[in-house]
């Protein structure tokens, strides 16, 4: 298999992924809704999450559409966290950081780090890879691949 660290290669792996889930829940995807899993009535009737996937959190974005990124991720992980039973693995699938800054990466990693579950694997999207090859993103997500891509 190539190791290039290309958006189709990703895309691939993504799509990969995502077929195997299929095959292993009989090919009937179910959501799980974070914010009525924090009811506990409602939370006994959903089962337990398998993986819990956070996408677009653009650490660093302070625009009127989200004027509060950390607080937004911080909210999302609490409810994470008060689940009834962890999810196996929590996937961020992209755009941790707003504009791929070492500050940003280090609030996004700082944040995260408070996220109660075993396995937490980070993709990278477009505003991670900034300088072209994702220098600071792998930096700090790449040992899971020896830093040679998704």
């Amino acid at each position: 298999m190539d190791h290039d660290p290309t958006r189709r290669g990703a895309l691939q792996c993504l799509g990969l992924g995502a077929g195997a889930l299929f095959t292993l829940v009989g090919g009937a995807p179910m959501g799980f809704d974070l914010a009525r899993a924090a009811d506990p009535d409602a939370a006994a009737q959903m089962g337990t999450p398998l993986f819990v996937q956070i996408s677009d959190t653009h650490i660093g974005f302070d625009k009127a559409a989200n004027p509060d990124t950390a607080g937004t991720l911080n909210r999302t992980i609490d409810l994470v966290n008060a689940l009834p039973a962890q999810p196996a693995l929590i996937l961020h699938t992209g755009d941790v950081t707003h504009l791929s800054k070492p500050a940003q990466f280090d609030q996004a990693a700082q944040l995260m780090s408070r996220l109660r579950v075993t396995e937490l694997h980070v993709t990278p999207g477009e505003h991670d890879v900034t300088d072209g090859v994702g220098t600071d993103f792998f930096a700090r997500y790449g040992a899971a691949s020896q830093n040679r891509g998704y």
